[in-house]
């Protein structure tokens, strides 16, 4: 077997496969703001947000009424930037009065947005869809929660994450947003979140309903496991191929 040939083949399989998951940002808030994914977007706090008790070791905790928030300065999630994206983490709120802004780039035009909302029908969990809210569970008080939206600006397929529960949407375009990423507070309107986060996360992909479940059983853990599933059988298929070839050379 020629090994040029098996990585011509190698070559065509991977166009049609994903590509590996890039992780741009990972917060564990193990009393720092950093980056945990790279060196950049560090967070920097505002009104005195503090670390406390995590879902996995220590999060950030935000009072509403000091308006305490975080900014990740130059974490764009734009369509422009990110035509895909997945991004969340885990939540713990204090109170599920609407409106409530938790991870957001919104600047008033319902851009790529977590929150505790009313407009999408009841209230609960929810996130903005470039044209209004969509709703997705009840936001239980003092309950860690899974929160994670998915959207390819491209084809608009869109997909919000509550533990358990998933939304899809279809059609779903966005404009442009601001280019930083805020958590406990939407950017454009206050409504300051009063509760706690921990291991939030950004990849520049849309990750697999498979990943995304592995995340939410993993933790921390998981998401550092970045490539999906079609890239580690296209890796395995091309060692198993170099490997026969070479016996046979």
């Amino acid at each position: 077997m020629n090994i040029t040939r098996i990585l011509a083949a190698l070559a065509c399989a991977g166009a049609t496969l994903p590509a590996a998951a890039s992780l741009q940002a990972f917060y564990t808030f193990e009393g720092t703001l950093g980056n945990a994914a790279s060196a950049s977007y560090a967070g920097t706090a505002t009104n005195g947000p503090t670390f406390a008790a995590g879902h996995q070791g220590q999060g950030i905790a935000f009072q509403a009424a000091a308006n305490q928030y975080v900014t990740f300065t130059g974490l764009d999630i734009n369509t422009s930037a990110m035509p895909q994206v997945t991004f969340g983490g885990w939540f713990k709120t204090n109170g599920n009065t609407p409106i409530v802004g938790v991870l957001s780039h919104d600047d008033q035009g319902y851009d790529r947005t977590i929150d505790i909302d009313a407009r999408g029908g009841a209230t609960g969990w929810s996130a903005f869809r470039g044209d209004g809210v969509v709703y997705g569970a009840p936001a239980a008080l003092d309950t860690w929660t899974f929160v994670a939206v998915r959207h390819d600006q491209a084809t608009g397929a869109w997909s919000l994450f509550v533990d358990g529960t998933q939304v899809d949407a279809t059609g779903v375009s966005f404009g442009p947003g601001l280019g930083s990423l805020v958590l406990g507070r939407n950017p454009c309107c206050d409504a300051p979140f009063d509760g706690v986060a921990d291991n939030v996360f950004v990849f520049d992909e849309t990750l697999s309903d498979a990943r995304i479940a592995q995340i939410r059983a993993g933790g921390a853990a998981a998401i550092l496991a970045v490539p999906e599933p079609a890239s580690w059988a296209l890796f395995g298929l091309g060692a198993a191929g170099l490997a026969l070839a070479r016996r046979r050379g």
